[in-house]
């Protein structure tokens, strides 16, 4: 608790500091570290393939969108509003987990996230087709999130909190239920492990997850356009997994953390920026499967075994 006081109160010293684009950067950091989280859900501890995380996403923020534009409601209760509809579609769009494994079960998420794509191109009186949908100045009462810097602290709160959630639900039964049916099904289901309700639930959180990071971009960009949501997206977020480490809890921010600032360093190789992206996630499949975060959890088991009994056991037992 302490420790976290005094994270607040240095970010709150520094951040005033800070460009303009640089606390753009770490807010689109944030809200691409909780769709990674929503995602590891699913592929890194239920071991579901997903390639409909994208639509998700658009779904959260063109929901989000239409909140505010149309009925009305302030950020928190259309972020609120996305998460929930996000969720729901993750159960409709989780169903064929039940039957389905391995590629066909990618084939039917990236149909599914190609649909979806589709519907927000074409349903011109809701999403206004093409045109895109610009998001207004929204205020959490009184506080207008009119800059970046003033956004920042309500992406932080909800990343944070987002986080602990999934810390809770990785160290749960549900935790060790999605692991067991990722592991195997059929040994799950004699040790009375439900896998379709399992799997339902972990499409429903990276739903919700995805959703709420939908909501929180469009606030962010001012503008949402269905071919911010495509194949290309999911793509992305599967790849921020495999960067920073697939069935860790850290990996996910590790991986957006890569994946969004990568770019922003190789800005004089704008022609070669996928290409450099592509080479980088190819390096680390053969060289570092098990990502940033499995390689720094290897350096700290390797510096705990070669510790003495005594204070290995102070070092694990230290908060």
């Amino acid at each position: 608790m302490a420790a976290a006081v005094v994270s607040l109160g240095v970010l709150a010293l520094i951040i005033p500091t800070l460009a303009d684009y640089t606390i753009y950067i770490l807010n689109i950091i944030m809200i691409y570290s909780i769709l990674a989280m929503g995602l590891n859900l699913v592929m890194g501890y239920a071991g579901q393939i997903s390639l409909v995380n994208g639509a998700f996403f658009g779904i959260g923020a063109y929901a989000s969108t239409l909140c505010v534009t149309a009925v009305g409601f302030s950020i928190v209760p259309s972020m609120l509003i996305a998460g929930i509809f996000t969720a729901m579609c993750g159960v409709v769009i989780g169903f064929p987990a039940l039957r389905l494994s391995g590629h066909y079960l990618a084939m039917a998420t990236l149909a599914a996230n190609q649909a979806i794509q589709l519907v927000l191109t074409h349903w011109h009186s809701v999403t206004q087709g093409m045109h895109g949908l610009n998001h207004p100045t929204v205020s959490i009462y009184r506080w207008e999130l009119t800059s970046n810097h003033r956004t920042f602290w309500l992406i932080l709160a909800v990343t944070s909190a987002l986080f602990v959630i999934s810390h809770n639900i990785v160290n749960s039964h549900v935790g060790r239920g999605f692991t067991a049916v990722r592991d195997s099904e059929i040994a799950a289901e004699v040790f009375g492990i439900r896998r379709s309700m399992y799997k339902t639930l972990a499409f429903s959180l990276s739903g919700m997850y995805g959703g709420v990071a939908g909501s929180l971009y469009a606030v962010v960009v001012g503008y949402i356009h269905p071919s911010s949501f495509g194949l290309l997206e999911a793509v992305n977020h599967l790849a921020m997994l495999v960067l920073g480490g697939m069935g860790t809890l850290t990996g996910p921010i590790f991986g957006a953390v890569i994946l969004i600032v990568l770019p922003e360093l190789i800005t004089g190789l704008a022609g070669f920026r996928a290409l450099v992206t592509g080479v980088l996630i190819l390096l680390f499949i053969i060289f570092v499967p098990q990502g940033v975060a499995g390689v720094l959890r290897q350096l700290v088991e390797t510096r705990l075994a070669r510790m003495p009994p005594s204070e290995r056991k102070a070092e694990e037992e230290r908060p």
